[in-house]
């Protein structure tokens, strides 16, 4: 115990992130009888010698072991304007399924795109009123030891028909901010170990 206090005082973390506010890309609304709402925010991730490649490599893992159902995939895919692949998958995603089209590109060397957009989804309880989930983030290296994060959500959700408008309204983009909130570090700090 002693030891690793004494050597914990002589190492220096080798990496770090840190993340600037988020802001709402398309402000929150209620249409058609959903919450809609885009929320965005940056981290900067600190790395020496770290590897888009190894980035790549781990989310494609991660999204192939959460695979329920393969409908199709691996597909040679460029519109994220990197070389990539897409996937139409269905994960496993607390206690219910999401079905998403998830692509996933890099120019190997300092940029990487992912991309997973919801398009069918069956979740249990009050997530069972989630309509939409759209998660996006870049990675792009900065300068020789530092990465720039970008994730974007958007998110649907649908009104119960009791809910008041305005009481509703204020309730979902409280939760979707909270929801980004949490998620927007844990996206970092997953970046940052497969650097």
């Amino acid at each position: 115990m002693l030891l690793a206090i004494v050597l914990s005082l002589f190492t220096t973390p080798t990496h770090a992130f840190t993340c600037g506010a988020e802001s709402w890309v398309t402000p929150p609304a209620l249409r058609e009888g959903k919450f809609m709402g885009t929320l965005e925010a940056s981290c900067t991730v600190k790395k020496t010698g770290g590897d888009v490649r190894q980035v790549e490599s781990y989310f494609r893992n991660k999204v192939l072991a959460q695979v329920t159902t393969r409908h199709e995939g691996p597909v040679a895919d460029h519109s994220l304007g990197l070389p990539g692949v897409l996937f139409d998958v269905t994960v496993r995603h607390e206690g219910g399924t999401l079905r998403n089209l998830v692509k996933i590109a890099t120019d190997g060397r300092d940029a990487l795109a992912y991309d997973a957009r919801s398009k069918q989804i069956s979740l249990p309880g009050m997530a069972g009123y989630l309509r939409k989930l759209d998660v996006i983030f870049k990675v792009v290296r900065v300068d020789a030891d530092s990465f720039k994060v970008t994730l974007t959500n958007t998110t649907h959700v649908a009104k119960p028909a009791l809910a008041p408008g305005g009481i509703f309204l204020g309730i979902a983009k409280n939760k979707a901010r909270d929801e980004f909130l949490v998620q927007l570090p844990k996206l970092a700090k997953e970046i940052e170990q497969s650097l």
